[in-house]
């Protein structure tokens, strides 16, 4: 019996062994050093092109809201599709912002995908709708640029209009 014993308690420390050592698999996007959307993000971060510089630009400056209507939450199925299509751009928000939770990253991700930029002469034009629940608004505007910095944004025209809540 005392053998019995032994061996069922070598297999438990075997087992305690195994599990403590084991090497563990990063799933955090941002812990892993390999991941490649982290090695964009980065590079966005460091070095962004003109169009991405001014969207991320104006969606500080601006901060446009999403909620039309009735405010609620989001569909966690959107919200996690929206993710999972953009990781670079997740990637970008987490290093940015320092912000780690899922509806925190969406919402400035969606404040960023929602500024729309046309080239123009000078710069850029650019709209966005601002959804604060009960009251929307549709602005347009201009960014003017020199020699790749933004030297001057201006609204030009900004509709409101109220919504049911």
């Amino acid at each position: 019996m005392e053998a019995n014993h032994r061996f069922l308690l070598l297999v438990w420390l075997l087992f305690l062994f195994l599990v403590a050592c084991a090497p563990r698999e990063n799933t955090t996007l941002t812990q892993n050093e390999d991941n490649p959307y982290r090695e964009k993000a980065l590079e966005l971060l460091q070095h962004p092109p003109l169009p991405f510089k001014v969207r991320a630009f104006l969606a500080e400056k601006y901060r446009p809201g999403n909620c039309y209507g009735m405010p609620g939450p989001m569909p966690e199925s959107y919200v996690n599709l929206v993710l999972k299509d953009n990781p670079v751009l997740v990637e970008f928000i987490k290093l940015k912002y320092k912000i780690r939770g899922k509806h925190k990253i969406f919402d400035r991700l969606i404040e960023l995908l929602s500024i729309h930029l046309e080239p123009a002469p000078d710069g850029f034009l650019f709209r966005f709708t601002d959804a604060n629940c009960c009251d929307i608004a549709k602005v347009l505007g201009r960014v003017v640029i020199e020699n790749d910095e933004i030297v001057w944004v201006e609204i030009l025209k900004k509709t409101h209009r109220k919504v049911p809540c």
